[in-house]
């Protein structure tokens, strides 16, 4: 690796984001060569020694990613000041230091990516990456179809715009309907938002794609390895990967 800023290798060996990395060396966290950073314009190369709260970092020897289905009642985090189970708490020991790509809210359930790489996990998540998200929706009542059509065109609610959002009736059960929904972002709580705004209760919501990974034959709590040549080649990422 040549040398490029703290904060991207942080973020590189799958430690926090770059943002955190910055709000880390703040705090006096972050050593090099048993010097404490105060600032997160300093480079790094792979002779150097980091350490993080007097953790040596280890580099991860090859980029991982895997799918991992998320249950319900999980709080994507490291930690949470109520007390509610979070996703890194409930993973195989085994599996090192990782992120999520992205997050799913507590209630959410489904599929959610994590790798060791924080440049991976920037690259997955943004917008500009034009990457589907779909979920199944369950929700009170039947949305009428001249709100489907509006939310083809996006749609701004709390001062907040909303890419298009794309709609349709999977079936229906009782007084509830199940909607599959595709979008290709992925703000906080999005499609609850949508809803409630249409006066319309999320019972239940559950990610089955992202990208061209699927949930299909997962259950609660299942893990699986995406082999590198999968991402590396969709995304083309193995030579920026490599390099960086």
């Amino acid at each position: 690796m040549s040398q490029i800023r703290i904060t991207k290798a942080l973020s590189h060996y799958g430690i926090c984001s770059r943002r955190d990395a910055e709000l880390l060396i703040a705090k006096n966290r972050v050593k090099v060569n048993n010097h404490v950073l105060d600032s997160p314009i300093y480079f790094v190369n792979d002779e150097d020694v980091i350490h993080v709260d007097d953790v040596i970092v280890s580099k991860p020897s090859k980029i991982l990613l895997w799918k991992y289905f998320k249950p319900k009642r999980v709080i994507t985090s490291h930690k949470d000041n109520f007390g509610r189970t979070t996703l890194f708490e409930i993973l195989p020991k085994n599996i090192g230091r990782i992120i999520s790509v992205g997050r799913l809210d507590y209630n959410t359930e489904g599929l959610i990516l994590l790798t060791n790489n924080g440049d991976l996990a920037r690259k997955l998540e943004l917008p500009a990456t034009k990457l589907k998200r779909i979920y199944l929706c369950k929700a009170y009542g039947i949305m009428p179809k001249n709100m489907i059509q509006e939310l083809l065109l996006g749609i701004k609610i709390d001062n907040i715009q909303y890419g298009p959002i794309f709609v349709e009736v999977y079936k229906k059960q009782n007084s509830n309907t199940w909607y599959r929904i595709k979008l290709y972002e992925g703000k906080n709580n999005e499609i609850r938002k949508v809803f409630a705004h249409f006066n319309s209760q999320v019972n239940r919501l559950i990610r089955t794609d992202y990208g061209n990974f699927s949930s299909k034959n997962m259950i609660a709590k299942s893990l699986i390895e995406i082999e590198y040549k999968e991402f590396a080649k969709l995304y083309k990422q193995e030579t920026e990967l490599q390099k960086n």
